[in-house]
């Protein structure tokens, strides 16, 4: 019987951290992990970045598709970035339509070549929905994670911002670029 009680708890904890549909683990999870990992530091020989990842025109799918329709466009973008990334990624389901993946590299144009990968492979996949057949694209935000990072919250709202920027096009990716901001001096104060 303990050991029934064992498995279900297993069972259920499982259930709390992982996205049904994906297989993905959940937001919080991955908020959870991403926070963990920008207080113990990163390993400085590798590049580090998070990637907000959404289909175009989501909302206007979800019109024409319906709840089974867009649960099939998630599920292949899905497998597209999970086909892209390396077993060290971490791949979450972080919305109802996007997804955030967390990737290390070597150089930062490995970091690009993931982002290139699941832009390519899902604007070329076809996506099958029984009676009729559709292609979609994606668009990404990416920012990179570095000494100088305060948060989770703070990354994923700069990959977010990027990925909205991307989005007003289609079928790119944009890289964050803080905005340049003024230092006063103290003798304009005085």
């Amino acid at each position: 019987e303990s050991d029934a009680n064992l498995v279900l708890q297993e069972e259920l904890d499982r259930l709390r951290k992982t996205d049904q549909l994906t297989r993905f683990i959940n937001r919080q999870t991955f908020t959870r992990q991403l926070t963990g990992l920008i207080e113990d530091g990163f390993d400085e020989n590798s590049l580090n970045a998070i990637l907000y990842v959404e289909t175009d025109g989501i909302e206007d799918l979800h019109q024409q598709l319906g709840m089974e329709g867009i649960d099939t466009c998630i599920l292949d973008l899905a497998n597209v970035i999970r086909g892209c990334t390396q077993d060290t990624d971490i791949p979450a389901r972080f919305s109802d339509h996007g997804f955030t993946i967390l990737i290390r590299r070597g150089k930062k144009a490995a970091l690009q070549e993931t982002a290139d990968c699941i832009l390519e492979n899902y604007s070329n996949h076809i996506i099958d929905l029984g009676d009729k057949t559709l292609s979609a694209s994606c668009s990404i935000g990416m920012t990179t994670i570095g000494a100088l990072t305060q948060s989770a919250e703070e990354v994923l709202s700069h990959a977010r911002t990027a990925f909205k920027q991307a989005a007003q096009k289609g079928n790119r990716l944009l890289w964050f670029k803080p905005a340049l901001t003024t230092v006063s001096s103290g003798e304009a104060d005085r």
